[in-house]
């Protein structure tokens, strides 16, 4: 296994987890100090577990009273101790900001970005309007130019379910039970794996990185990209401790991202928190 440096978890942002059954509609807080509006939506890309924007409903903005916002995770910070996101711009700015009708939403909107280079050049406007970087383009890397990613398939947290995993001989492996998301980086941090029938695992879930997991667009699954026997000694979560004793015990981020670490290290994944 890969040998673990010393302080390796200290290299890491702030994080906050939280599973995306938890996740609420949470205020947004203008460069005023006022209330600016409520995320209502978190979309996620699946093949590479980034986020990729987030749907604000507005309030006191005359033009987008049936509108909902499409902000990109730059331009939104997450402050886990009021459990809120704030961002520099103004209401006042926002007037003709890229937004959706909300009764578009989600089956118009996602029928109309069908297409990948629809939605890349959707999401590079909202970007643009923001003047951040679009996510896939990670602000460490001296990129100058966004390159579209070879995959992606876009999902609102609301839609994240309990996956099929399978390998590549097309076997029925297990489920996802939860993807736990870092609500700083913006990023997919680890998902609960349910094996039941496999190895034994009958009152354990397994926690893992998602990158060892492939997503199937065509079949709606992920594919684990390890050997079933890497399963046998992974980190487990006792079920009847999920999620309440579980995240209680790792209250503490800095003790939740060390165990975050030792998850990464087993499994010998980079980490997505280092560059």
């Amino acid at each position: 296994m890969t040998e673990r440096r010393p302080g390796y978890a200290k290299e890491r942002k702030q994080t906050h987890f939280i599973p995306t059954k938890r996740l609420k509609h949470y205020d947004v807080i203008d460069g005023n100090d006022q209330m600016l509006g409520r995320v209502e939506q978190i979309i996620v890309d699946m093949c590479s577990g980034r986020v990729v924007y987030m749907l604000v409903a507005t309030e006191g903005i005359a033009t987008l009273h049936d509108r909902w916002l499409a902000m990109p995770p730059g331009i939104l910070a997450w402050h886990p101790e009021k459990l809120r996101f704030t961002t520099p711009i103004l209401s006042t700015e926002l007037a003709d900001a890229p937004s959706i009708p909300k009764t578009d939403w989600p089956d118009t909107v996602m029928i109309e970005l069908e297409k990948l280079d629809e939605t890349i050049s959707w999401l590079d406007s909202i970007c643009a309007y923001y003047n951040v970087m679009p996510y896939r383009v990670h602000p460490r890397r001296d990129e100058l130019q966004p390159q579209a990613p070879a995959l992606a398939d876009f999902l609102p947290v609301s839609h994240l379910k309990y996956y099929d995993i399978t390998n590549d001989a097309g076997e029925d492996l297990g489920q996802v039970q939860e993807f736990i998301l870092d609500m700083v980086e913006g990023q997919i941090a680890y998902v609960v794996v349910a094996f039941g029938g496999i190895l034994g695992f009958t009152d354990k879930w397994i926690a893992m990185p998602f990158s060892v997991l492939t997503w199937q667009p065509e079949t709606h699954k992920l594919k684990l990209d390890v050997p079933r026997s890497t399963l046998e000694n992974a980190p487990g979560i006792e079920k009847d401790d999920w999620p309440d004793k579980f995240l209680s015990d790792l209250a503490d981020e800095e003790e939740h991202a060390a165990w975050l670490e030792t998850v990464y290290v087993y499994f010998e994944c980079s980490p997505y928190w280092v560059c």
